[in-house]
């Protein structure tokens, strides 16, 4: 009896997801005439539509095709950050399809939550650096090592204004390097101490007041209890 050769389809899928690639036709046997079904493949049909945000993959255990979720492309972790997502199937507790409503938001397996230490901490941080930026800009083009000898110089400068016959080593080199007198000296680094003095006590009081402003918003527990009215409250807090 004469052996009939007929078309056997057959479906590839992806060896790593197992999700149905495409549709094909299997050779057959030359001899028994049977088809070959190669590796990743099956000769069994996968339903012809697959609902919205799923995508049908093969279980090769089961040897049926089924649908599992399909979450590939931008996703965000824990921490509000985005990555890449490349495998099909339910989302780790540890990953979320919809970012977070704002900054300072924490993923906790089923909803992003308003993390309030991390705000306040971010905008300590944020004052902090204002702070280290204007007193940076008074302190001009002075290198650090003429600044580790102000106090030296302030304190020779003064006591030897409330005494002449005060010995000064450090304003007696810097007089006689630039040709002046120590008393002419002293009274500059004195001017100069107390100008730098009254804009960094400025400086640190603003600094001390922003502080206290948020010390103030960490101890409302209302504010810890309403994400969005505590992010109100922080972002008034600005240098």
């Amino acid at each position: 009896m004469a052996i009939t050769e007929k078309e056997v389809p057959i479906y590839h899928y992806d060896p790593v997801t197992f999700e149905l690639l495409n549709e094909d036709v299997a050779d057959l046997d030359p001899i028994e005439k049977n088809p070959l079904i190669p590796a990743h493949a099956t000769d069994v049909m996968p339903s012809a539509t697959v609902a919205t945000g799923m995508v049908q993959v093969f279980d090769e255990t089961a040897r049926k095709w089924t649908e599992t979720e399909d979450h590939r492309g931008t996703v965000y972790a824990v921490d509000g950050s985005p990555v890449e997502h490349d495998m099909p199937g339910v989302l780790p507790s540890t990953l979320s399809v919809t970012p977070p409503p704002g900054a300072h938001h924490t993923w906790d397996g089923t909803a992003w939550l308003f993390d309030f230490v991390s705000a306040l901490d971010a905008k300590k941080m944020e004052i902090s650096t204002a702070y280290e930026q204007a007193v940076f800009v008074i302190r001009g083009a002075y290198s650090q090592t003429e600044m580790d000898t102000w106090n030296k110089q302030e304190a020779e400068a003064r006591a030897v204004i409330a005494d002449p016959a005060s010995i000064t080593p450090l304003l007696s080199a810097i007089a006689t390097a630039r040709g002046l007198s120590v008393a002419v000296i002293a009274a500059s680094i004195i001017a100069k101490a107390d100008a730098y003095a009254a804009s960094a006590g400025t400086i640190l009081g603003k600094r001390l007041a922003l502080d206290d402003a948020l010390a103030v918003i960490a101890a409302d527990p209302t504010l810890a209890a309403d994400p969005a009215l505590a992010q109100v409250e922080i972002d008034k807090v600005v240098w």
